[in-house]
C-alpha cells in the first residue's frame, strides 16, 4: 500500500494545530495589552493560567480515556469547538470572571492535545513515515501567522478583543472541516472504562519518564515564550509592540521550519542524539537571550532557540510511541502539561518579585531537563522513515 492513502486526514490535523497556535502566538503579542486593560500585573494572571493547566491535565487524565473509544474527528472536533468557545469568552469577559474563559480555553486545549498526537500517531503508523513533527510544525506556523497578525492590528489602533474573536472564528471553521473529514473516522482502542487512566500507563512503563522529562521541558519552554517572550521584549528590552510580535513570529518560524528540518536530517540521527542536540542548542540560545540588552540580538536568540527546540517534542512523543503506541502518548503529555502548571505561578512571580528578566532564566533552566532526557535513555527505539 502507497503512503499517501494512509494519511489522508493530516491536512485536518494541521489546520487544526494552525489554529491552535494562532490563538497562542496573538496571545503572546496582546498580553501586554491584556494586563493593561484588566489593571493586572505581569504575575495577575497565575491563578487563571494555572487554572487553565490544571483543568488540561484533569480533562487528559479523567475525560479523553472515556473518550478513546469515539471516531478521532469527533474527539478532535469537540475540543477544538470549545477551545474556540475559550478564546472568545477571555476576549469578553470581565476581570473578575476570567478564570471561567481561562477554564474552558483549558479544557478544549486537553482535547486537542491528546487526541491530535493520537492521530498523528496512528497515521504514522499506518502509512510507517514521519507525520507528528509535521503536525507540530504547523502549530509554529500558526504562532507566526497569529504574532505578526496582532503586532499589525495592534499597531493600526486595533484593540486586543477583536484580535482574540478573530482566532476563535478560525477556530470554529476548522472545527467543521474536521468534524466532516472522513480520514479521520478511525477509533482508538480500549473500551472507555475508568480504569484506564492515562497516568497508570507510568507504572507499568517507567521508561517513558524519561520521554516524560522531555515533553515536560519542552511544554515549559514552548507555554513561557507564548506568554513572556513578548512582554519581556516591550517592558525590559523596550521594543515597540511590532519588533515584539517579530521577535515571537522569529521563535515560532523556527520552531515551524526546525521541526520540518528534523523530518529529513535529524531524526536521521535517531530520536535520542535529535533530543539531545535539541537541548544543548536550546541552552546556548536561552543564554543569549537573557544576557542581551538589545532586543534584535534577543529576537536573533529566539530564533535559535525556536530551531534548537523544535524537534524535541516530536522525538519525545516518537520515543513514547514506539514504547507503548497512543496510550503512552497521552500519558507523556499529561506529564508534560505539569509544566504548564508549574510555569504561570512561579513565572509571574518571579516576574512580579524580580523581574521579566528572571522569567527568562527560568526558561534556560528548563533546556536543562530535554537534553537530561536524552542522555539517561537507553532503550532501542524505532525510527519513524522521514518524508
Amino acid at each position: 500500500m502507497s503512503s499517501k492513502g494512509p494519511r489522508r486526514g493530516i491536512g485536518a490535523l494541521l489546520a487544526t494545530y494552525w489554529t491552535f497556535g494562532g490563538f497562542w502566538g496573538v496571545w503572546a503579542v496582546v498580553f501586554t495589552d491584556f494586563l493593561d486593560a484588566h489593571e493586572l500585573s505581569p504575575g495577575g494572571l497565575s491563578l487563571q493560567f494555572a487554572g487553565l493547566s490544571i483543568t488540561a491535565i484533569a480533562v487528559m487524565t479523567f475525560v479523553a480515556p472515556h473518550l478513546e473509544t469515539l471516531p478521532r474527528r469527533s474527539a478532535i472536533g469537540l475540543g477544538l469547538g470549545v477551545h474556540a468557545l475559550g478564546a472568545a469568552l477571555v476576549a469578553l469577559l470581565p476581570t473578575p470572571a476570567l478564570f471561567l474563559g481561562f477554564g474552558v480555553v483549558g479544557l478544549g486545549t486537553g482535547l486537542v492535545d491528546v487526541f491530535v498526537n493520537s492521530a498523528g500517531h496512528q497515521i504514522e503508523e499506518s502509512a510507517g513515515r514521519s507525520v507528528l513533527q509535521w503536525v507540530h510544525a504547523f502549530y509554529g506556523v500558526g504562532g507566526v501567522t497569529g504574532g505578526i497578525g496582532a503586532g499589525v492590528a495592534l499597531t493600526l489602533g486595533v484593540g486586543y478583543g477583536p484580535v482574540l474573536l478573530a482566532t476563535a472564528v478560525a477556530q470554529a471553521a476548522v472545527t467543521a472541516w474536521v468534524l466532516a473529514s472522513d480520514p479521520l473516522h478511525r477509533r482508538g482502542q480500549g473500551g472507555g472504562t475508568g480504569e484506564r487512566v492515562s497516568l497508570a500507563v507510568f507504572v507499568a512503563r517507567p521508561v517513558l519518564l524519561l520521554p516524560g522529562l522531555v515533553v515536560l521541558s519542552s511544554f515549559f519552554i514552548e507555554g513561557s515564550m507564548d506568554v513572556w517572550s513578548v512582554i519581556f521584549l516591550r517592558r525590559t528590552l523596550g521594543a515597540s509592540v511590532m519588533t515584539g510580535a517579530i521577535g515571537f513570529a522569529a521563535f515560532a518560524a523556527a520552531t515551524a521550519i526546525g521541526r520540518a528540518f528534523a523530518a529529513r536530517v535529524l531524526f536521521d540521527l535517531g530520536y535520542r542524539r535529535t533530543i539531545l542536540i535539541s537541548g544543548l542548542g536550546s541552552l546556548g540560545a536561552g543564554a543569549v537571550a537573557v544576557l542581551t540588552g538589545s532586543p534584535v540580538v534577543a529576537s536573533l536568540a529566539f530564533l535559535v532557540l525556536g530551531f534548537a527546540l523544535s524537534a524535541a517534542g516530536p522525538a519525545a512523543f516518537g520515543l513514547a510511541g514506539s514504547e507503548g503506541g497512543g496510550r503512552a502518548i497521552a500519558a507523556v503529555t499529561t506529564l508534560g502539561y505539569t509544566g504548564f502548571v508549574v510555569g504561570p505561578p512561579i513565572l509571574g512571580w518571579l516576574a512580579d518579585a524580580v523581574s521579566l528578566r528572571a522569567t527568562m532564566v527560568a526558561v534556560v533552566v528548563a533546556t536543562l531537563g530535554v537534553a537530561a532526557g536524552a542522555f539517561a535513555h537507553r532503550v532501542p527505539e524505532r525510527v519513524a522513515s522521514p518524508d
